[in-house]
């Protein structure tokens, strides 16, 4: 009937079969394009908006609902949808981006720059600066005094480290607060000036007029803090992480030597910093460095010079708890330098840090490990494979799931399911996630399988198990194993998620 574009038969038809199945995802994807094809889109959201009042934890409702309501440019309705889903799963950002689209469709560049903080971080986090700029300048082409898209810029600006365009950036949004009235980020925008042009005196000047003005007290603004952000340590570490990143990308992990052998190789193809010529011509002699001679055939100012520009920017990492950061770049001065006092001393400080690790966003990957018990696993003190394993959790938060995939399989190598430790369960089940939300079932139902063979699960761990591998089977097209899981869940606890629910759909449709 729909290739016929017989729609309303379509409904007849499709309705006949929703009253058997109320969830099935091909009967109520028919019934959205039948609707849609009519212009009665606000029926199809009706009936998906039912479903999730009963189920308001189903992602496959959430997906239909989103685009009913882009394609009919219902911007609140489908804000309210994906706020939802990001809820559920912060790795559904993207969908925030089909939001800022519609607004923008409907001139509301206030809603669209409401949307575009919130996914803002997620863009820089993820590596897409450049989708987030451009966000930001169409909707500054609309309006240049707008003052949510300029804090955005400067925000933008910061990331990236541009110091200029930060300046610049600050200074059009104390223009734009300046008529409005908007005395906080006026405020905001001069305190930073003044610490990023201290010589340019209009800055400090305006600042003291608007505190005597209204009473406020001269802000507490770290300008040491906020000048290292663009200095060339600082710019040094950013080109670090892009290598890091780089070898992420092609090994599935990165060590110190990687980073040092990067570092060298940017280094061979001339950019090779003051200083540093002689050393590197050691390395490539294999011979110590500092036994080389300095680059200034003078005095050897100039490798005393580095290595406390080095020693330097070490000891930011650590104080600011860069403790990763702070190994790489200690292992790269030790093979650059040599046994050293300054380097014992840093690594002795180094040392001395508290350990800190990645943590996991507050919703979706915590609740997921908050139900297997898995913040509660026992410490591990396998090095190498807690850096595979927190990496991998910080992926999986930001959405990039075949980067945190390759870490959990970097970890689990060295784990077993009986080795006394719940390593593991742990990567197992997280695999089984990852690969569940890139759309590849049949792997996800071989790492959840996996995890049950872990020995002492507890009742919730084994159910929750089930009630993964039913999913997992559901999405591979295997009803009947996936019924068979939803079953073993359901005779232990009925009230487990929204099982009963589906144990009923199922044995319907058998």
């Amino acid at each position: 009937f729909s290739r016929q574009g017989k729609n309303e038969e379509a409904i007849r038809a499709l309705m006949k079969g929703h009253d058997i199945r109320p969830n099935d995802l091909r009967i109520l994807d028919g019934l959205v394009k039948a609707h849609s094809s009519l212009g009665r889109v606000g029926k199809a959201v009706h009936l998906l908006e039912e479903i999730l009042e009963e189920e308001p934890y189903n992602r496959d409702i959430l997906y239909l609902l989103i685009d009913c309501h882009i394609d009919s440019q219902n911007a609140a309705g489908a804000e309210k949808a994906v706020l939802k889903l990001v809820e559920l799963e912060p790795a559904n950002y993207p969908k925030l981006l089909d939001l800022i689209r519609i607004y923008l469709n409907a001139d509301d560049a206030d809603s669209a720059a409401r949307i575009l903080t919130m996914s803002s971080e997620y863009l820089l986090a993820a590596g897409q600066g450049d989708e987030c700029k451009r966000w930001i300048t169409e909707i500054l082409e609309r309006d240049p005094m707008h003052l949510s898209a300029l804090r955005l810029l400067a925000r933008y600006c910061s990331w990236v480290k541009d110091e200029r365009a930060y300046a610049i950036a600050l200074d059009r949004l104390s223009d734009a607060a300046r008529p409005s009235g908007n005395v906080d980020d006026e405020r905001y925008a001069l305190a930073h000036l003044v610490a990023v042009r201290p010589f340019e005196s209009k800055y400090a000047e305006r600042l003291k007029a608007i505190n005597e003005e209204h009473g406020f007290e001269a802000q507490d603004i770290d300008t040491e803090l906020i000048k290292a952000q663009f200095s060339s340590d600082v710019k040094r570490l950013a080109d670090d992480e892009k290598v890091a990143a780089s070898v992420v990308e092609d090994k599935g992990f990165m060590t110190a030597a990687d980073l040092f052998e990067q570092k060298l190789e940017s280094h061979m193809t001339g950019t090779v910093r003051d200083g540093e010529a002689g050393v590197l011509d050691a390395i490539e002699a294999n011979s110590n460095p500092s036994d080389v001679e300095s680059a200034d055939p003078d005095t050897g100012h100039a490798g005393d010079t580095k290595l406390q520009e080095e020693i330097d920017s070490i000891s930011y990492y650590i104080e600011n708890n860069y403790r990763e950061l702070a190994e790489k770049a200690i292992d790269a001065l030790s093979k650059e330098f040599g046994d050293r006092p300054e380097v014992a001393e840093l690594e002795k400080r180094l040392a001395s840090m508290p350990g800190v690790h990645v943590t996991a966003h507050s919703i979706g990957i915590q609740e997921i490990r908050s139900e297997f018990g898995l913040e509660d696993s026992e410490t591990v003190a396998d090095d190498d494979f807690e850096t595979h394993y927190q990496t991998g959790v910080a992926y999986q938060e930001m959405g990039l799931l075949e980067q945190a995939i390759r870490e959990f399989q970097d970890a689990i190598v060295g784990a077993a399911p009986n080795d006394g430790t719940r390593r593991f369960f742990s990567c197992a089940n997280l695999l089984g996630h990852c690969f569940l939300q890139n759309g590849m079932a049949h792997f996800a139902v071989t790492w959840f399988s996996r995890a049950l063979e872990t020995p002492d699960l507890s009742d919730d761990e084994q159910q929750g198990l089930w009630y993964e591998l039913a999913l997992a089977h559901e999405a591979d097209g295997d009803t009947a194993n996936a019924a068979k899981y939803y079953e073993k869940v359901y005779a232990e606890n009925v009230n487990f998620r929204d099982v009963a629910d589906r144990v009923k759909n199922l044995v319907v449709s058998h």
